[in-house]
């Protein structure tokens, strides 16, 4: 089996060159965290398959590591401006009655 031109120039450069071109044209915009889950999963999957050397894909990991905790912290806020839109929407109603409690003090604890 004879490897075609593409291959042989493939082999001939650095792997960090190798591995810089493959990732580029392998990777997708990273807009969302499911798209930076999506990567890596994809970098895992090039690590355990030995297209991706493990140092470089840690490297790839740890950064879309911090690119996800920066969406999930994103998402953290806008869940608590939203429920202090909420909090003011509720507290501008008339409050809702508690539902009915007993008082053990004035009926008597049977315990």
């Amino acid at each position: 089996m004879t490897l075609s031109l593409p291959e042989r120039l493939a082999m001939l450069m650095p792997p960090s060159v190798f591995y810089r071109r493959r990732i580029a044209q392998e990777a997708r915009p990273l807009g969302s965290l499911n798209q930076v889950t999506k990567g890596l999963a994809k970098t895992i999957r090039a690590m355990a398959d030995g297209t991706l050397d493990s140092q470089v894909g840690a490297r790839i990991c740890n950064g879309l590591g911090i690119m996800r905790m920066c969406f999930e912290t994103q998402k953290l806020e806008e869940l608590e401006v939203r429920m202090g839109e909420i909090s003011r929407v509720v507290g501008a109603r008339p409050a809702i009655p508690a539902p009915l409690s007993i008082d053990h003090e004035t009926y008597g604890s049977s315990h």
